[in-house]
């Protein structure tokens, strides 16, 4: 018990330690059109639905682009809005 909480507590530290590099990570100069580009892409991909527009959907294939899985995921579109407010930033943002 005392070796799994001592673990535990290496985990969370690891964890902060690693949340605190990414909060303060900042897109290179040269890189942030290419990073616009991207997240556009991201925006196309997350707007093909299998029925309809803007389905976010679980996973999109990863040859073809098409959307797979169950529509309407929370963590798609968590996903995009994190990409997106980190892009508008400059910065990461969680």
């Amino acid at each position: 018990m005392v070796l799994e909480l001592q673990q535990d507590k290496e985990l969370l530290e690891t964890s902060r330690k690693t949340l605190e590099t990414l909060k303060n990570y900042q897109t290179p100069v040269g890189q942030k059109e290419m990073v616009k580009e991207e997240l556009e892409k991201l925006a196309q991909a997350n707007k093909i639905g299998k029925e309809s527009d803007w389905e976010f959907n679980e996973w999109l294939h990863g040859k073809t682009g098409k959307p797979m899985g169950a529509r309407f995921q929370s963590w798609s579109v968590a996903g995009y809005i994190i990409a997106y407010e980190s892009v508008k930033e400059g910065k990461l943002v969680i």
